[in-house]
């Protein structure tokens, strides 16, 4: 309600006399508007009354012999009279919540998110052309047209879109994902050993067999070759097809720290704020030094908005917390464990082993470090297509 109060024109009036009681009876039977009725000492009281209705009020006051006496002018109009004669006050305010309005539909900030391959700086450099950069307007973007030429430009890119949130941009981007290189059926082919091992078992489907169960390969080795002779000694190439399944051992080592650091937090902590307009950083503070030896940085940013749109202003608060540092020893159960975890995901992503048939580990310490080493025997697929050369 106190900005209805601001609004309006009114005044903030006290009343002396022994009748105020009856007083204020009188204003509300005559339907004179009055709120904010305080007490004060003796038989004052307080009250705040529309400007236009303060005759009323006297006229009143006057009849049960109630002295007024008027405190404050209050209101909107009572605060621009202030002004007449100096609509360069006024006036300024006016341009500065323009410029505000005028920079919240400004871009001042891009953010680029999905690229894989393409680069930040080659996407935003695409996008000035386009009219679509810091400084511009993000009103006048046209996703779909802005897509269609950035596709034109870079062909790499399937999906474009611009996001605006204030002045903030965000572009998603997706890449056009390539294939895998496949061989077609009627293409001769050979199926050669992706990894080294010993053949436990193989099915042929096409081609014809260079090894069996129980002869050791090598990695590229030919497993079924696509290059047949006929009856009459005549060559033919086939798609070689078939699977080969093999026995193949790994080793791979991990290693841990054997002492490792913690923060223990003394409770101190300083906290120093900061305004940042568009790209520039206005330090609400003096110093620049922290003398905590040892502390973490919190830092936190507050876009402000108007009207629902963010502004190319925001407050900055940071933090900075003292914490006196550690030495602790590691547990050598937990450490053997981490490091098995880390080595059997390292078979299962980069090796293509799921799950190995026979698998130890061998733990040592030394120089500061646990040495995890682990030693594994897979059962798998190690047949792989590639094209006949020639």
């Amino acid at each position: 309600m106190r900005s209805a109060y601001w609004i309006t024109e009114g005044a903030e009036v006290r009343l002396t006399g022994e009748a105020v009681p009856e007083l204020l009876n009188d204003l509300a039977l005559a339907d004179v508007p009055f709120s904010r009725v305080r007490a004060e000492e003796g038989s004052r009281f307080r009250l705040y009354v529309r400007g236009d209705r303060l005759g009323d009020l006297r006229e009143l006051a006057e009849k049960r012999r109630v002295e007024t006496e008027v405190l404050a002018r209050r209101g909107l109009v009572h605060f621009l009279r202030r002004f007449r004669g100096h609509a360069g006050l006024l006036l300024a305010p006016a341009l500065l919540l323009a410029a505000l309005l005028w920079l919240s539909d400004t871009i001042w900030e891009i953010d680029v998110v999905g690229n894989r391959t393409l680069s930040r700086t080659e996407i935003l450099a695409a996008l000035e052309e386009l009219d679509v950069g810091i400084g511009h307007n993000s009103m006048h973007i046209d996703n779909e047209l802005v897509r269609s030429r950035m596709q034109e430009k870079l062909g790499r890119l399937s999906y474009l879109t611009v996001r605006v949130s204030g002045s903030k941009a965000t572009v998603i981007v997706r890449e056009r994902r390539e294939p895998p290189e496949m061989v077609e059926e009627d293409v001769p082919a050979d199926v050669i050993a992706r990894r080294t091992g010993l053949v436990e078992r193989m099915s042929v489907l096409e081609g014809k067999g260079e090894v069996r169960p129980g002869d050791a390969v090598l990695a590229g080795e030919v497993l079924i070759t696509g290059g047949l002779t006929d009856l009459q000694n005549g060559a033919r190439e086939v798609h070689a097809m078939g699977d080969i399944w093999a026995r193949t051992w790994y080793q791979a080592e991990a290693v841990l720290p054997l002492e490792h650091g913690e923060k223990a937090e003394t409770g101190r902590s300083k906290v120093r704020w900061a305004v940042k307009i568009c790209n520039f950083r206005i330090n609400l503070y003096f110093h620049g030094g922290i003398s905590y030896e040892a502390y973490d940085k919190i830092q936190g940013e507050t876009r402000l908005a108007l009207l629902g749109s963010y502004l190319p202003l925001s407050l900055v608060r940071t933090e900075y917390r003292e914490y006196t540092p550690l030495r602790r020893s590691l547990d050598p159960e937990l450490g053997e464990a981490i490091l098995r975890e880390r080595l059997l995901r390292w078979l299962r992503e980069e090796s293509g082993c799921p799950e190995p048939e026979e698998c130890s580990f061998m733990a040592e310490s030394g120089d500061g470090y646990l040495r995890l080493t682990m030693t594994a025997e897979c059962l798998q697929q190690i047949g792989l297509t590639q094209a006949r050369e020639g």
